[in-house]
This record gives structure tokens, sequence and C-alpha cells, in this order.
């Protein structure tokens, strides 16, 4: 259940993801997030404390490419790396999660 949890954490921050690099050595995946939610320290929450926890509201620009979804200038930096027989997701340098990976025989 922790691979599998972990995949779809993986396949989330990816789709949603403004840029994403690996490190040199491939052992550490890099993923820059809009933030969806607004946090204590953000603008939005300053002027208004009770929407700490809230969904941020994006704007929504017609472009000739497109439509064009803006949260903000804020992001998160979600990082997957190997340490030792796991795989963690690191969010904003917190452990959010951490799978095992299976054992060989």
């Amino acid at each position: 259940m922790q691979q599998v949890r972990i995949v779809d954490y993986l396949s989330r921050d990816v789709n949603r993801g403004l840029s994403v690099t690996t490190s040199v050595d491939l052992q550490t995946l890099t993923v820059d997030v809009p933030n969806y939610i607004i946090q204590a320290g953000d603008s939005e929450a300053v002027a208004n404390p009770s929407l700490i926890g809230t969904p941020r509201t994006p704007t929504v620009a017609y472009t000739s490419g497109g439509l064009q979804i803006n949260y903000g200038a804020s992001t998160s930096t979600v990082v997957y790396s190997l340490s030792n027989s796991s795989i963690l997701r690191t969010e904003n340098g917190a452990v959010t999660a951490r799978s095992l990976r299976a054992p060989t025989n």
C-alpha cells in the first residue's frame, strides 16, 4: 500500500508541476508545484486569517494560446529521494510520505 501511495503522489505532483528536474545521479526528483491552499503568512491570510487552509482562487485569462490559469507566484518544492530502502517524499523540507521498497530475494 505504501508503494501505491507514493506512486499516486508522484503522478499527481509531476502532472501539476511547473518544473520537474532530476539530479545527475538520478537519485532525486524535484518538482515545483503551485500553492493551491492559502497558508499562514500568505498575503491573503494576512489580510483575512480565516482564509488559512482554504483553496486559493486562481486568476483566469484568455490568451492567444488558450486559457491561462494562475495561482500566484508562490510555489512549494517537492523532492522525491532514495534513502536506504525507502523512497521519501519531502515538501518544503518536511517528510510527508515514505515508502519501503519491497525486499529482494
